[in-house]
């Protein structure tokens, strides 16, 4: 018997994809935020090493792991990832990871709905093969080869426009060509309860790149309020031109 409960939680994964599909599908005039890298720095680095090396992991998701599925659309079904247009892109196993790859302008994304408490730290293993020609938030044009998103907590706020349904707070980091690391973004919509961060400034291509991310104090700073529980994640590609990156891993830490 379905329960209202599973109901709920399934309308919110519906809610989710939609929301990230919407976000990288409409590009819109965006603002920049304050943050350059060195407040980036001293915030997030002093943290990192307060947390320490020796944290413990309290979800792990190994995109070398690719036994048991028959393609990397397979892998994330079985994972428990929602898709839309993922069939868009070139998506590859490879020995190190997971592929995405766009020949020309593209948006997919995928979602995975899943509730991680007491998360503080996202680690991210990935790298950009082929940064997308003419991506870059500070111009305006808000491409990038890939990003990864996590949200938090089940209660929703409007986006400020009548065709996107009303979602959680969330993050969006993204390995950027152009844009300072460390800076953070705002899109026209979901304004107040969302920020689009670069996390690594032109990184030669096929140069690995460990992203680590602070949560609790990086959400108390940039929404004034308590962090909720981190309660799913997403992988979105939108660019403007051919694109290729490949995940090895996604990590959530105490």
């Amino acid at each position: 018997m379905i329960t209202i409960s599973s109901t709920l939680n399934c309308l919110y994964f519906l809610n989710m994809l939609r929301l990230l599909f919407c976000l990288v599908l409409i590009s819109s005039p965006i603002f920049a935020a304050s943050g350059r890298s060195s407040l980036f720095n001293k915030l997030h680095g002093i943290l990192f090493e307060e947390i320490g090396s020796e944290s413990g992991i309290l979800y792990h998701l190994d995109f070398t792991d690719q036994a048991g599925a028959s393609s990397p659309l397979d892998w994330f079904k079985k994972k428990g990832f929602a898709e839309k247009f993922a069939s868009k892109l070139n998506l590859g196993f490879r020995d190190d990871g997971i592929m995405f790859e766009a020949t020309k302008s593209r948006t997919a994304v995928f979602l995975k709905q899943q509730s991680i408490p007491g998360a503080k730290k996202m680690r991210i293993v990935w790298k950009v093969l082929h940064y997308p020609s003419g991506a870059n938030w500070e111009t305006g044009k808000s491409n990038s080869a890939i990003s990864v998103n996590v949200a938090f907590g089940e209660e929703k706020f409007p986006s400020g426009h009548f065709f996107l349904p009303a979602a959680p707070y969330f993050f969006s980091l993204f390995p950027g060509k152009n844009e300072p690391a460390g800076k953070s973004y705002q899109h026209k919509y979901y304004r107040n309860t969302s920020r689009h961060i670069c996390v690594s400034s032109g990184t030669p291509v096929g140069e690995w790149i460990t992203t680590e991310f602070e949560l609790p104090q990086s959400f108390q700073n940039t929404f004034g309020v308590e962090m909720p529980t981190v309660s799913g994640f997403g992988i979105a590609v939108h660019t403007n031109a051919a694109s290729k990156a490949l995940i090895q891993s996604i990590e959530f830490l105490n």
